[in-house]
């Protein structure tokens, strides 16, 4: 859609205002991002570390609760009493009512109300058992009970998989996968004697572990996933760690040293910018009105400022050859403006001044075209003369002058090639030649590339014309012209070289100040370089207005006697000291 030169304006600083403020709100937003992450991630550590302490600090109360039994002497004592009953058909406590009475109560009495244990167990490998708190039932005790000890106490031989906890004291930390209690076993034995009698079982159920580790800190979004010493997950139950995208979820791991497992915090990623969403719509609804009040404002300075370019460039638009005005619309309110202004008015004076040069040019152009037809028709009737007569000099005369009159007068094109300017050149040389006989000659050397090249028409004849009407006028004949032309280093060059007077130091000084005068400013010397005037000065005038910088001259005196003028085309990046 065209705009004008306001609302262009107005609309690049738009764009520009909107891009910065849209960078800077999402520099921001990312920048609340990552704090309320680091804060998110302080916090969550600090939870973890709480959680942790309390896992342990359960963990050791069950294995307190275990090595107050294991290490109970009457306990011990019991079991050691029973090793001489090695029936793995019968239970020793079934059928003594009394010491399983006895071991009972002891293993009561060490489960006082601040523990809050759900079972103590203990048992043999040959199938002694006897328990306190939740009994079991529907179980068959020995077979379960063997089981687990044969599988304890081949671990403790083994020494694989055991977690000790000081220098003499083992025990066994499980949670099995279908079951809804977590049991944690020590070593019924005689330090001193090395002797194992059986094993401690402290058990707790699931679910209550379960709402001990889930504080009231935790969030909705929050989740903790216990492991154990495998990396096998216990807890929860109902969530599988292995199903959560974990680039959605914040993670942050603690190890509980002592029984090998580990925790792990899980946090949504959406809950922690959540809090902050309504920071970011009112950041938003405030960036909005800075970007409308600024563009507000913008138009209003802008509409302002170019307010005075808008008045000139009307002014500009209805400028035409037929009606050009002395001063455009003025304004002072702006420096540049003013400025324009007048580089504008200075211009608009240079067209005036031009154009009538161009109407003066038009006249003289249409003058030279009509002027040689009468002198044409003439020259035919003098070479048919001749011809009748027996003469034919006068014909030749007749064509080429003729045939350098038309050369000259014709305007299809004003620049021509040196081939062209030597024909022409060559046939004023003929001319001269009939009309001083003896007296003059003429030799010409010129290389056949320099025949193409460009240059403008007239260039050669001028100069040939100074060495008659200035150079042999003082000098007795015979008279010589010579005319060479060559490429030297890229560059071509075309010198004329005559046995004339030659220039004075004064003259050439008077020429080089002349070219330098009318380069400056040639339209206000136009009556001087207009045509019928040519003359050298023109000749190397227009040599530069055609090739402009690449263009150098230079006059010299001939060995013995005369003058030799060298046209020569030159690279701009080349030494501007011409040495002849």
């Amino acid at each position: 859609m065209k705009m004008d030169f306001t609302r262009k304006l107005v609309l690049s600083y738009t764009i520009v205002i909107f891009i910065f403020i849209l960078v800077l709100l999402g520099v921001a937003y990312q920048y609340i991002v990552g704090v309320s992450e680091q804060t998110a991630a302080i916090n969550q550590s600090q939870l973890l570390q709480k959680i942790s302490s309390q896992v342990e600090s359960y963990l050791d109360e069950m294995y307190n609760m275990g090595l107050m039994v294991a290490t109970d002497t009457r306990v011990i004592n019991m079991f050691s009493n029973i090793q001489k009953d090695q029936d793995p058909d019968h239970n020793y406590f079934d059928s003594n009512i009394m010491d399983s009475i006895d071991i009972a109560s002891i293993l009561s009495s060490h489960n006082a109300p601040d523990y809050h244990i759900w079972r103590i167990s203990a048992y043999n490998q040959y199938g002694d058992y006897v328990c306190a708190g939740v009994d079991m039932e529907n179980q068959d005790k020995n077979a379960l009970n063997k089981k687990l000890v044969e599988f304890f106490m081949s671990e403790l031989r083994a020494q694989e998989g055991m977690y000790q906890r000081g220098n003499d004291k083992t025990f066994l930390l499980f949670l099995p996968e279908e079951s809804d209690t977590m049991s944690m076993l020590l070593l019924i034995s005689n330090y001193y004697a090395d002797e194992v009698y059986g094993v401690v079982e402290i058990q707790q159920t699931v679910e209550k572990f379960q709402e001990f580790i889930a504080l009231e800190q935790l969030q909705e979004t929050a989740t903790v996933y216990l492991f154990d010493g495998d990396m096998k997950q216990v807890l929860p139950r109902d969530k599988d760690f292995q199903d959560l995208n974990q680039s959605n979820y914040y993670m942050t791991t603690k190890e509980i040293n002592t029984y090998g497992w580990n925790l792990v915090l899980v946090s949504d990623r959406a809950s922690m910018t959540r809090p902050y969403q309504g920071i970011l719509g009112y950041m938003i609804l405030f960036s909005i009105i800075i970007v409308i009040s600024l563009v507000a404002v913008i138009y209003i300075i802008t509409k302002r400022m170019t307010a005075p370019l808008t008045a000139l460039s009307k002014s500009v638009k209805r400028i035409t050859l037929d009606n050009v005005p002395s001063e455009l619309v003025q304004d002072d309110s702006v420096d540049e403006v003013r400025e324009l202004n007048l580089a504008f008015t200075a211009m608009l004076e240079r067209l005036t001044k031009s154009m009538a040069y161009e109407k003066r040019a038009y006249l003289l152009a249409l003058q030279s075209q009509m002027d040689p037809h009468f002198l044409y028709n003439i020259l035919s009737i003098i070479s048919g003369m001749g011809l009748e007569s027996g003469n034919r000099d006068i014909a030749d005369i007749c064509s080429k002058l003729s045939a350098m009159m038309r050369y000259n007068a014709s305007l299809d094109n004003s620049n021509v090639t040196l081939g062209d300017e030597l024909k022409n050149a060559k046939n004023y040389l003929e001319l001269m030649k009939i009309r001083f006989e003896d007296h003059f000659s003429y030799t010409i050397q010129l290389n056949e590339d320099l025949k193409l090249i460009k240059v403008p028409k007239q260039v050669l004849q001028p100069i040939l014309e100074n060495c008659f009407e200035h150079g042999f006028k003082s000098v007795p004949p015979p008279w010589r012209i010579e005319i060479k032309g060559d490429i030297f280093e890229d560059r071509w060059y075309v010198s004329i070289s005559d046995d004339g007077i030659g220039f004075g130091s004064e003259d050439l000084d008077e020429l080089d100040r002349k070219v330098e005068e009318y380069s400056a400013n040639i339209p206000e010397n136009y009556q001087e370089l207009k045509i019928g005037g040519l003359g050298l000065v023109n000749t190397i005038l227009r040599l530069k207005l055609f090739l402009g910088e690449g263009m150098e001259y230079c006059i010299k005196p001939n060995i013995p006697r005369g003058t030799v003028i060298i046209l020569r085309e030159d690279d701009k990046d080349h030494d501007k000291n011409f040495n002849c």
